[in-house]
């Protein structure tokens, strides 16, 4: 009988390890830094910034919503918009314009 518990307690044991490190992973992956963003932005201005991408997916339930309102470092159509949905106005206004002199639009699709 205890050899039934100590090998249930190893199991239970392993498997909190194996939850803990795919959680950890999944959050991570969510927080990394675009490549395009490299150099631009501290860690904390890029968390704000995808802070506004996570409230728009939060608001509107679109998963795709997330990586296309980061693209282009966030310097996008989307992003503006998920910023005046999910911002007082004059917060949105200051994030986009901080966006725009820090990463210029690449392409007029972009903008």
């Amino acid at each position: 009988m205890s050899k039934l518990i100590s090998k249930s307690a190893i199991f239970i044991l392993i498997s909190m390890f194996v939850i803990q490190t795919l959680s950890m992973r999944l959050y991570l992956h969510k927080r990394k830094f675009e490549s395009s963003c490299d150099g631009k932005f501290d860690l904390s201005q890029y968390a704000r910034l995808d802070r506004v991408c996570e409230d728009c997916l939060e608001l509107y339930k679109d998963y795709g919503l997330h990586e296309t309102c980061k693209s282009n470092c966030f310097n996008n159509v989307i992003f503006t918009k998920c910023a005046t949905s999910v911002l007082r106005e004059s917060d949105a206004n200051t994030l986009i314009q901080k966006v725009k002199e820090i990463s210029p639009p690449k392409s007029k699709e972009n903008v």
